[in-house]
């Protein structure tokens, strides 16, 4: 009887990273289930376990895959262009696409020599 009870307890007890039952009767039976509420079952949605990521999601720039279609920041990443000379005007040759600015570049590309700190528009 104490046997079956452990057995049972770790059936039943054991749970998965997404807090699921491992034995899931969707698992088992293979039926579709929407987990995060978002109207798209885990067989549509790339991420079933939060709700703001599905196929229908806007895609924001934060490093993931919002809207499902296998890219991340898709057209949302902005252009910023490294600055040398630390003048707030980065060279037009030397750009990179982010989400925000790393140190060392800024948002517009305007700089005539990004060696001078003196030499920059205005």
């Amino acid at each position: 009887m104490h046997k079956l009870n452990f057995l049972t307890l770790m059936i039943f007890g054991c749970r998965s990273d997404g807090g699921k039952s491992i034995l899931d009767t969707a698992s088992i039976t293979g039926d579709a289930v929407d987990y995060d509420g978002d109207g798209y079952d885990n067989t549509e949605d790339c991420d079933d376990a939060n709700s703001t990521i599905n196929p229908n999601a806007v895609e924001l720039c934060d490093g993931f895959d919002n809207d499902c279609d296998g890219e991340i920041d898709e057209g949302v990443l902005n252009l910023f262009y490294q600055d040398l000379d630390m003048d707030g005007f980065g060279n037009p040759e030397e750009s990179v696409e982010a989400c925000v600015a790393d140190e060392g570049y800024v948002s517009n590309g305007n700089d005539c020599n990004d060696n001078a700190a003196t030499a920059y528009p205005s």
